[in-house]
């Protein structure tokens, strides 16, 4: 499982979509707790990331800090930097910790929960001069 983690992290910090779906199994989903729905199975996935990479936050990266396994299942943590809004006038970095549990079935990555604070990829106050 360590090792399929390495290399699904180091998938989604290349932004290398068909790398990080070919270390998942075919029943896999992806909820971000408390901001979207589950995006569920590998077209969705690959929608959701092709999406995510080219528009959403082209500059995504995931540090992971620290980890833990156990059967079936590990915890990553660490945090993330984006830049929301890329390309336009109203883009603004942002910077989140981070935590995933993720579940592994027949030795793949199955499902993928992370937790955040959401209130950090709000707009920071913009003065008007």
């Amino acid at each position: 499982m360590a090792a399929a983690l390495e290399a699904y992290v180091s998938a989604v910090n290349r932004h290398d979509v068909e790398a990080m779906l070919a270390l998942r199994h075919p029943d896999a989903h992806l909820e971000i707790m408390g901001v979207a729905e589950p995006v569920v199975g590998i077209e969705a996935l690959r929608a959701y990331y092709e999406s995510a990479f080219s528009a959403a936050t082209p500059d995504y990266i995931l540090e992971i800090e620290g980890s833990a396994f156990g059967p079936d299942v590990a915890s990553v943590w660490g945090r993330f930097r984006a830049t929301l809004n890329a390309g336009s006038d109203a883009a603004y970095e942002v910077e989140a910790p981070v935590a995933f549990v993720c579940t592994f079935r027949d030795g793949l990555f199955c499902g993928d929960s992370m937790y955040f604070n959401a209130a950090r990829l709000l707009p920071p106050e913009r003065s008007d001069g």
